[in-house]
Parts: structure tokens; sequence; C-alpha cells
């Protein structure tokens, strides 16, 4: 079989065929897979296009490999069921990929390829002072200006007339605005810049930042259940992000409203957001945040998962963050963690869904982590099924845990989603429990009024409040349709090598 040489961009082999081994499970069958290698991802796929010699990167994406820090080594026959000329790559996750090489030379390009890569430095990262972090890269450093859907313009506030306040956060505010050559009206979260610095906590910039790029990064494969980004510009003092306005409330809201949901009801949500979870895991992305608040609902009743100031780009993370009540064990215990996480939080999500508290509620910090630790949650009426899927998805090992294999297909057949339409729920044919009587694509009633009663202005900041050194970490804010989804500039070219198989 012949095996081309990888490119700059993309790594491509006939008759991939890769193997996932997870610690505590059975080795599986060894599967062909096409790859792609995108900077600091290794993406696989399903199926080759049309032509069987090249890959379908429109079709079935069946995971990512998320490559920054990871250790590729040669493998050992006896490790990949006596096959010869095998590689392992091993991310700072559970998860180890054996792949297979034709011969010994390309089983070494592809070490060293995979090597290069895994040493380019990702955006939005945890480590390191906010004073020798790349936030931007050279591709994004370029796009300061950009031009807009089907124009030339530069996208400025001038661009919006302000409406009403809708929220108020840590950092800033989020209005309702119109854009005025179009009409459309969208929410524009706008930040103040000193108060990105002010706590002295290189977190608060990388968070800052990684929540634009993962934005931009959900932008190149759009999803139903996510609000991707529209634009993003910055001034001196400010930055903006502009998004689909969502004006149906959001998922707490409701729940406040509701006390509790149906089984039925709880489902549909839950579907809805394990969809958008698992397509961002397919991107490489640890969400970090779900929790009602974090669930917007559109005006067609469907959720929007928004707010990514917490999400990774990476499969595994060692940071505390996210909303106390709905981490999981081994982010309390500040152990390395991966996609899991966010199963934890969805089972915290549905538990609250079907109950109107979340699982591990209490008065206190304190409280919250001896529950989480050490306790099992006191379940109210519900049904096996239901219950029996809530307890899974709060299995504390996260190589138990429902979802951890895979990448979530173990929730998308439990029983308690047996009659689930899952086409029909990704294209939003399934029906919503709820939905939201609206005057106009600009009504606020879903907002509270304390938010809308404000007065929607552009406040006066300080321009004096930043040094040259924190205006820099901004350059390459700009974001319009179009521009460059990296945070980390153009990945180095990896040398000439031909591709590999592997399993999964």
């Amino acid at each position: 079989m012949t095996f081309p040489r990888p490119s700059r961009n993309s790594l491509r082999a006939d008759g991939v065929r890769l193997r996932v081994v997870w610690p505590g499970h059975v080795w599986r069958s060894w599967k062909e897979r096409w790859f792609v290698l995108d900077g600091h991802l290794l993406k696989y796929y399903k199926g080759s296009g049309a032509d069987g010699t090249s890959v379908d990167t429109t079709g079935e994406l069946k995971g990512v490999i998320a490559l920054q820090g990871c250790q590729v080594t040669t493998c050992e026959p006896k490790e990949a069921d006596g096959k010869q000329c095998c590689f392992k790559i091993t991310p700072a996750s559970r998860k180890v990929y054996i792949i297979k090489a034709p011969d010994v030379d390309t089983r070494d390009s592809w070490i060293e390829a995979v090597r290069v890569n895994a040493g380019l430095q990702m955006t939005g990262g945890e480590g390191g002072a906010s004073s020798s972090i790349d936030l931007m890269g050279e591709a994004d450093r370029a796009q300061t200006k950009n031009a807009v859907e089907g124009g030339d313009e530069n996208v400025t506030l001038g661009d919006f007339e302000l409406l009403k306040v809708i929220g108020r956060g840590t950092y800033g505010k989020v209005m309702q605005v119109r854009r005025r050559d179009t009409g459309e009206v969208y929410a524009m979260k706008v930040l103040k810049k000193e108060n990105i610095f002010a706590r002295n906590d290189p977190k608060d910039l990388q968070h800052t930042i990684a929540e634009r790029n993962v934005l931009a990064l959900i932008n190149t494969q759009e999803h139903p259940f996510i609000l991707g980004l529209k634009y993003a510009f910055h001034t001196p003092a400010k930055l903006y992000y502009v998004l689909n306005f969502c004006n149906g409330g959001d998922l707490y809201y409701l729940l406040s409203r509701c006390k509790k949901f149906k089984e039925a009801q709880a489902r549909f949500y839950a579907g809805e957001i394990f969809l958008a979870l698992q397509h961002l895991h397919k991107l490489g992305v640890i969400y970090r945040d779900l929790k009602p608040e974090n669930v917007l609902l559109y005006g067609d009743g469907h959720v929007k998962l928004t707010d990514f100031g917490l999400s990774k780009e990476s499969s595994t993370a060692e940071t505390f963050c996210g909303t106390p009540v709905y981490l999981a064990p081994e982010i309390w215990l500040r152990k390395t963690y991966g996609f899991e996480v966010d199963w934890w939080s969805l089972g915290c999500v549905l538990f609250e869904m079907v109950s109107s508290l979340p699982p591990f509620w209490g008065d206190t910090i304190k409280d919250v982590y001896k529950k989480v630790i050490h306790t099992t949650p006191a379940f109210p009426p519900m049904t096996p099924e239901c219950q029996s899927c809530i307890e899974r998805l709060l299995e504390r090992d996260p190589a138990r845990r429902l979802g951890s294999e895979s990448n979530g297909e173990g929730i998308r057949v439990h029983e308690f989603f047996a009659g689930l339409e899952w086409d029909a729920l990704l294209s939003k044919q399934t029906r919503p429990p709820f939905k939201s009587k609206m005057a106009s694509s600009e009504d606020t009633q879903n907002f509270h009024k304390a938010f809308t009663g404000q007065k929607a202005i552009d406040s006066v900041t300080d321009l004096s409040a930043l040094t040259d050194s924190q205006e820099k970490h901004f350059e390459g804010f700009t974001y319009v349709p179009g521009s460059a989804p990296q945070g980390a500039g153009e990945p180095t070219p990896p040398p000439p090598a031909p591709s590999a198989t592997s399993s999964e």
C-alpha cells in the first residue's frame, strides 16, 4: 500500500487504523481512520472522499487528539498485538493511541511530525505568566482590521445601535444591540480591559482571550446548539464580542419558573446539551462551566450553549475553575482531567432539572467539597432509567463515567434516552417543551428588569489604565466571519513523512 507524505497542514493515510487504549478496559479491534494534522490537533475521520484516495473532512469526525504536551514514542510489538512498526501517542489524558506504520522509516517520520506539532503553543493556555504567553500569534495579529461579509468595511462600535442592558458580569456588561445597516439584533458583551488585569492574575487574561478563540474555532464548524461569535473588536479601553441574541432567557430562568421538569422535558434539554458538548469535544475543547445559567434558550425554544471564558482548547487540563456545585471530583482534587468533567456536569444539570436542586448543594464551599468527594446524592422519586443515567454520569472514576468512551456515545445509547430521535433533535425537528411568546425579535421579557431598566450606554473609561505591554496582548483580537480561528498562528510545518495506520 502506498502512503503519501504529510503536508504542512494535513497528514493523510490510506488504510489508517487507530486504537484507543484505556486503563482497565479491553483493547478494541483495529479500525480504519483518515487523519488531518491541524496545528496542535490531530483529527481523525471515518471515511475517505469520493475518489477513495483523500480524506473527506466534511464527513463524520470521529475524534480529536490534542497534541500539546503529548508524548510520542516507538511501540514494542507486545504492546500492539504483535504488530511491527508501531508507535504510540500519549496525551496528558489517560488515553493511549497505538498507530501502525507500514515500515520503520514511515514510523520515524510520523513520530517527528507529531513531535513538531506537539510543540506548538496553544491559545489561552493555563500555564506561565501573562507576560510570556503569545495569545494571538502572527496569523491573528495580522487580522487587526478585517472585512465584513460581503464588504470591505471595518466593524466598530459605531456600526451598532445600543438598545438595552440585558446582563452584567465581573468584567463588564451585556447589551442588546442592533446593526445599523442590516437591522439585525445581536447581543454585545463588553469587557473593560483594566478589569481583566485588576487582580494581577494571568488566568483572567487567558480566560478572556480563550473565549474569543474558542468562539472563533466553533465558527469553523457551526452547531445548532452552540452560540457562535459574529464579530469581535476592541478599542484602547474595551473588548467587544458580538453574538446572536437569544431572547428566550436561559435554563436557570425557566427552571426557576417551573421548579422542576418532567423527565421527558429534561430528556429533551439534556439531549441538546449532550450534542453541543460532544461537538465541542470533537473540536478538542473542554467546556468546564456547564450550568443552567450558561444554557441559553433561543426564540424557537432550542438551547444555545454560551460563555466560553473557562473553555480549554485541549483534551486535558489541570486548573481549578467552573461553578463549584457542578465540578467533577477530579477538578476538586486538582488532578489532570479531560472531557469527562463535562459529562459529570451534565449529570448534575440533569439531576437539577428533575429535582429542582443540584445533587451536591451546600451552604459553603467546604460543604460542597465534602459532598462531591464523599457522599452519594439523595434521589427523589424518578424512573430507574433516569436514576441510572444520573448515577453513571456522577461516577467518581472518570475512566468508568458514562460518556468516557467514544466521545460520549455511551450516553447516546443509554436507556434513559431510548426513543429519542437524535437526528431529528440535531436538525431541530423535535418540538421543544417550552417556547416563549415573543412580541418581536427585540423582546427582552425573559431578562431581569434590574438590567433592562438600565440605560444602554458605552461608559467612559480611563485610557491610561493599561501599560503598553498589557495592551499588546490584545493585538489581533478583531474577528469577523472568515478570519483565521487560530490564536497560536500558523502551525510549524512538519518534515515530509508518509502517513501511518492506527487503531481505535
